[in-house]
Parts: C-alpha cells; sequence; structure tokens
C-alpha cells in the first residue's frame, strides 16, 4: 500500500496521468477469464461451438477496448 501512494505522489508530481489499480485490477481479470474461456474451449474440444467462440470474442473485445481506454489516459 506504502508502494502505491508513493507511485500516486511521483506521478502526480511528474505531471503524469495516474492509472487507477481498479483498471489494472479488472484488465487482469478479463485477461484470466478469456484464459479460462480458452481453456474450456480447446479442452471440451468445442472447436466450432458457436457459443463458445462468441464469449471468447466478446471477452478479448472487452480486453481491447480497456487496454486502449488504459493506454489513452
Amino acid at each position: 500500500m506504502r508502494q502505491d501512494r508513493f507511485r500516486f505522489l511521483r506521478a502526480a508530481a511528474l505531471g503524469k496521468n495516474v492509472n487507477s489499480l481498479t483498471d489494472d485490477r479488472v484488465l487482469k481479470e478479463v485477461m484470466r477469464l478469456g484464459a479460462l474461456q480458452k481453456k474450456l474451449f480447446i479442452d471440451g474440444k468445442r472447436i466450432g461451438d458457436r457459443e463458445y467462440a462468441e464469449v471468447l470474442i466478446a471477452i478479448t473485445e472487452y480486453h481491447r477496448a480497456l487496454l486502449s481506454r488504459l493506454m489513452a489516459d
């Protein structure tokens, strides 16, 4: 926690944008969910299953959108 405050103060002093830890946590969770969905997709031999593919695509698109938003800030 102390390190987080230091990073915040340093970024603020340098006039840089500060990324929220919540955004970082959400991004990591989306990546984890995508990896789990991919594992289910492959291990379940569900290649060609439209529903699994749609969920995997939605997770990937959300990850990209969140990442681009974070990079723009």
